[in-house]
Order: C-alpha cells, then structure tokens, then sequence
C-alpha cells in the first residue's frame, strides 16, 4: 500500500475510494516511546474486509469515551492493553480516516500481554487492527453492494 505524506507530516493512504475492495485500518504513525504513547490510523473510509465503509464524520465516540480503553483482538472480557487519550478525525482528505493515540499498558502494570501488543506494534510486526463498532444506519455505497445487500434480506 502507499502512503501520501501530508504537509503536516501526517501520512494517508493513496487510495481512490471506490476502487478499494480492502483496505488495512491501521498504521502506527508515531511513537512517544519513554511515555508508551503510539499514534495510529484506526478507522479510514475505504472498504474494509467484510465490505463495510465507516463514514468518518457519523463516527461517533461519545459512548466509547466514557471508558476509552483498547483491547487486543475485540477480546473485552480481557484486560486492555491501552487506554486511548486522543481521537482525531480527518474528514477534508481524498479518504477520510481517524487517528488514535494510546497510552500502553505494560510491565509497571504487571501486564505481559500489553508490553507485548506495544512492543510488537512500536517495531512494526503488527500490521492490522481495527475498531468495534455499531452501525446505527446502512446503506449501500456502489451497485455491487445493493445487490448484495438485497440478496442477504
């Protein structure tokens, strides 16, 4: 996949939307390494792997910022490995996507699978994550999708 670098220094993915099919929801865009901290894209407009597109200004984080904590793999009966501190939206780029930032957890906190999770995303061997969310209204984006969605009825 490339990335175009943004005159701010942020980098986005040089994707058209409508010709995406799949399109990896996270990127570790910076790391505040003696305070735990990574930056990452979370959430984009493209198509994701079960062919739903997030619409970045309807996505919502009122609920999830009463308890701003992150999980590894949805597993939320587990203890987080992070707790987010920021979620920045940004909606006037060629495809809109959201950008977390995240204190991790770690070995202060007795917790291995935490150090691990950011110690693994900080050096770049995990490459995929993704939101949880509630769709609150669906509609088909392309021809291919109302099909689809009219056959699953």
């Amino acid at each position: 996949m490339k990335w175009t670098t943004l005159q701010d220094g942020r980098q986005i993915p040089e994707v058209p939307v409508a010709a995406v099919k799949f399109q990896p929801m996270w990127k570790v865009e910076g790391v505040d390494d003696p305070a735990r901290v990574l930056r990452f894209i979370t959430s984009t407009e493209a198509l994701d792997r079960d062919n739903d597109r997030v619409r970045q200004a309807g996505h919502s984080v009122a609920n999830y910022a009463k308890n701003p904590v992150v999980f590894w793999g949805h597993e939320a009966w587990t203890f987080p490995v992070a707790r987010t501190i920021k979620v920045q939206p940004f909606l006037n780029v060629p495809v809109p996507y959201t950008v977390d930032t995240a204190l991790f957890a770690g070995d202060d906190q007795r917790h291995p699978v935490a150090e691990t999770v950011y110690l693994l995303a900080r050096d770049g061997f995990i490459s995929a994550a993704s939101i949880g969310f509630l769709i609150e209204e669906r509609r088909p984006h392309d021809p291919e999708d109302a099909a689809a969605m009219a056959g699953a009825g």
